[in-house]
């Protein structure tokens, strides 16, 4: 009985809710009560909470109310760590025997973070210490600065320039700068956390900022790698021209070993790259020029011919290195030696070339060079089979040569339009699983074949085959899978239980053989075999349940906003159906025979009472077996 009145009071208290005026918050209901153990402080601040509403059924609390939402999500909660600053309100909602309740209490979480800052040091012992205006900054009054070396400490008061200089008579020592943030003595949060930044004087040496190495992708992005220094600007500047013209690009300001890349370049066009580096007391200097490396190639014959760009500096000159598919193959010492033939490549392989230019201190490496061994032509394809698999559908071939390309085309029927959706390269297999949905159509497939620079024409049409079922009838397409005739088609039928069946099927449609002592459910697939027997192609799968599915909804709300407006069975594989529906006092209300038609929840023009009310579902499956179903439901608005 106790647990039916609470159940009665949370229907009540959900009721109570949907009918608060939109436009108007939680806080001014009323009713509840909770106190705080505290109500502002420093971030993070936990702050926890005792309800003081006697005997509630439920309770919850939301730690960032809004003030506006009517439905906000709540927690059975009785305390909160708060890590950010803000203004915050906490709501308590909750029901009792006397009805929903609610409460607010406000809390206030003040800024602790330390300020946020640029610190950077130039010669002579001068530092600059740049605050920065953002929200860490505005919630403090002032802000402390200790320049760690016994002279009076210097504050920042809201609207003074961010910019603080300081000079060091002694620079043999490594002055730690504290920074805090400070509230008017009268605030509950008196201070933020304090900030040590130690001072390193150091005489900034711009020529050991230079490029290490050099790399140019197939892409066009050039990567680059160089040493930093904490606080130096750096930038990088590259130029098409042999550094008559240079163009600015990125910048930087780490220290240690950096890669970056420049993007939207050519691979086969040399840049000439450089860094320019500035201090802190505004001094530059450019470093050494490194020139990106592009090579070519071409290949007849049987063999590939290999040139690059002649490295423009000497002095800077050590040798090139020739790699192909990533292995050193050869080395020239003489800057002059800007070509090679490779004759140790094989008719239809794929070799990816690229050369190092080796200077003194780095190195420059061009983008890879891909290209395929040209000669005499293959045999072609021999054999080829589509299969669905999964949401995806296998498609595999039987091909002569060692290296080829296999183009796959797929259209949604053997007259529609193909379109390319994958090159292959020396494989004879390719699941294509790209926004298909072979258990809904059947997708037909050309394949071309090419090899050794000789084109072969597409194959005709290789279509999947889709299995369809209508009750407990099957029917599936007769598109041709293979390039060779087939021989004969298998009906694939396993049981939940885990028993297996074959069926030799000479006709389509099919129906399978099932009775009451069947499988509950089963699962069906075509299988073609080819002339040989070498090919096989599985169609789409198709689970089959012996008795129909009907499922009933536990509520409906017909209040017109197109949403559960109506109530009816789900149901599939239905012979026949009559579908019912009864009052509490077991009057009929609601009856069809139509399964698209469901109750709106009306009673001769009138709304109906809201309640629980009775239905009944009669119905025949597909294999003539008579079920009724009974429940309830609860009608809601």
């Amino acid at each position: 009985m106790k647990l039916k009145t609470h159940l009665l009071l949370l229907i009540g208290f959900l009721l109570l809710l949907s009918n608060v005026s939109h436009g108007q918050g939680l806080c001014y209901r009323g009713g509840g009560g909770f106190t705080l153990d505290k109500n502002e402080g420093c971030a993070p601040l936990t702050v926890t909470w005792e309800s003081t509403v006697p005997n509630p059924v439920l309770v919850g609390y939301n730690i960032s109310y809004d003030g506006r939402s009517l439905n906000p999500s709540t927690q059975n909660i009785s305390s909160f760590r708060y890590v950010n600053p803000g203004e915050f309100t906490i709501l308590q909602q909750g029901a009792s025997s006397n009805g929903a309740f609610f409460h607010c209490e406000k809390v206030t979480v003040s800024e602790s973070r330390g300020v946020n800052h640029l610190l950077t040091a130039c010669g002579a012992g001068k530092v600059n210490l740049l605050l920065t205006q953002d929200v860490i900054l505005n919630a403090y009054e002032r802000v402390e600065i200790n320049w760690g070396d016994g002279s009076a400490p210097e504050y920042w008061i809201k609207g003074d320039n961010l910019n603080r200089e300081h000079t060091y008579t002694n620079t043999t020592t490594r002055p730690i700068i504290k920074v805090r943030g400070l509230y008017n003595e009268s605030a509950v949060c008196k201070e933020g956390v304090t900030l040590e930044l130690p001072v390193i004087f150091q005489q900034t040496e711009l020529t050991g900022i230079q490029i290490s190495t050099l790399d140019m992708s197939s892409g066009g992005s050039l990567s680059f790698t160089y040493k930093g220094i904490d606080a130096i600007r750096t930038q990088v500047q590259y130029s098409v021209d042999g550094g008559a013209n240079f163009n600015n690009g990125e910048s930087w300001s780490l220290g240690g070993i950096n890669t970056f890349s420049i993007r939207s370049l050519s691979k086969d066009k040399p840049y000439t790259v450089r860094l320019l580096s500035m201090d802190n007391c505004g001094e530059s200097l450019p470093s050494k020029e490194i020139t990106t490396m592009a090579i070519k190639a071409e290949s007849s014959g049987g063999t590939v011919k290999l040139s690059w760009n002649k490295y423009p500096v000497a002095a800077d000159f050590r040798n090139y290195e020739l790699y192909r598919n990533g292995n050193l193959i050869e080395t020239f010492g003489d800057i002059d030696e800007v070509s090679f033939t490779d004759t140790d490549v094989d008719c239809g392989d794929f070799e990816v070339y690229s050369v190092k230019a080796i200077l003194v201190g780095a190195s420059s490496q061009s983008a890879e060079e891909a290209i395929r061994v040209n000669n005499s032509g293959s045999l072609g394809l021999e054999k080829a089979s589509v299969s669905v698999s999964g949401n995806g559908v296998l498609i595999m071939a039987e091909a002569s040569g060692k290296s080829y390309d296999l183009t796959i085309e797929r259209a949604e029927s053997k007259d529609g339009l193909f379109r390319r959706i994958m090159i292959l390269n020396s494989q004879n297999e390719y699941l294509d699983n790209n926004n298909i949905q072979p258990s809904e159509k059947s997708y037909c497939y050309k394949l071309s074949y090419s090899s050794c620079g000789q084109q072969y024409p597409a194959t005709p049409p290789l279509c999947t085959i889709l299995l369809e079922k209508k009750h407990s009838t099957f029917t599936w397409s007769d598109h041709l899978p293979f390039l060779v005739p087939i021989e004969s088609y298998t009906m694939l039928q396993t049981g939940s239980s885990g028993s297996a069946q074959e069926v030799a099927v000479d006709q389509n449609p099919y129906t399978p053989k099932l009775n009451s002592d069947s499988d509950p459910e089963y699962t069906f697939q075509i299988k073609a075999v080819s002339d040989d027997g070498k090919l096989e192609s599985l169609s789409n799968a198709i689970t089959f349940k012996r008795s129909a599915d009907v499922f009933f909804p536990t509520a409906f709300s017909p209040n017109g906003d197109f949403k559960n407006d109506d109530i009816k069975p789900i149901a599939t594989e239905l012979a026949s159906y009559n579908f019912t529906i009864y009052n509490r006092w077991g009057c009929v209300v609601f009856h069809t025979d139509n399964q698209a038609l469901g109750w709106d929840g009306m009673v001769k023009n009138q709304l109906a009472e809201l309640g629980w009310y009775l239905y009944k579902v009669s119905f025949v499956d597909d294999l003539n077996q008579k079920v009724e179903k009974r429940g309830t439901f609860m009608l809601l608005r």
